[in-house]
């Protein structure tokens, strides 16, 4: 086994496991229903060990022996349940940390293509009556997330986050609805 670590501040254990082990572990876990994480199997052995379970030891017995396993059983549901909320948490607090650079980036394309204010606000109701949306000079009049993916050759997901995170970034960028469709533009 490798280097261990223990982070007595979060109450947590690192342990650094050969691949061929852990697969061993995941594999033991994934045949026996008892134990749902690889993390369960291991404070379920441990605590077998201490209680001298084993064998060996002087574990305790009868029905004292049976409490505590239940006692055991309901404490590792417990800590799984409070892993998964960690692992849900740290998802969460990753997507939160920001936009990521692909976003940014896009986001300088975006505003660039946006129209000003004024234009937005009246050329959006004649644009959105026709067929396709207009392009003058590299602008995008209907300010529409769709047309402005498809002027720029990206997923309208990407467009729309890096219009959020411009509004959000600036005061130079907003949007209103026009007609039922949301409409982005340039602040003047």
């Amino acid at each position: 086994m490798g280097d261990r670590k223990m982070a007595s501040d979060t109450g947590q254990v690192n342990i650094s496991l050969d691949t061929d082990v852990k697969e061993e572990w995941q594999q033991y876990v994934d045949e026996h229903p008892d134990y749902r994480y690889v993390s369960h199997l291991v404070r379920a052995a441990v605590g077998k060990e201490i209680r001298g379970q084993y064998g060996g030891g002087g574990g305790a017995s009868g029905d004292v022996a049976e409490r505590l396993s239940d006692i055991e059983s309901l404490l590792l549901d417990i800590q799984n349940g409070v892993d998964d909320v960690h692992d849900r948490m740290d998802a969460v607090e990753s997507q939160l940390e920001g936009p990521s650079t692909d976003v940014t980036d896009l986001a300088g394309d975006v505003f660039e293509c946006l129209p000003s204010e004024g234009m937005a606000g009246r050329t959006t109701q004649d644009v959105l009556s026709g067929e396709e949306h207009a392009v003058d000079e590299g602008t995008v009049l209907t300010g529409r997330i769709s047309d402005i993916a498809d002027h720029l050759d990206t997923d309208p997901i990407r467009v729309r986050q890096a219009l959020q995170q411009l509004k959000e970034d600036t005061p130079l960028v907003d949007s209103q609805n026009i007609g039922g469709d949301e409409s982005w533009f340039r602040v003047n």
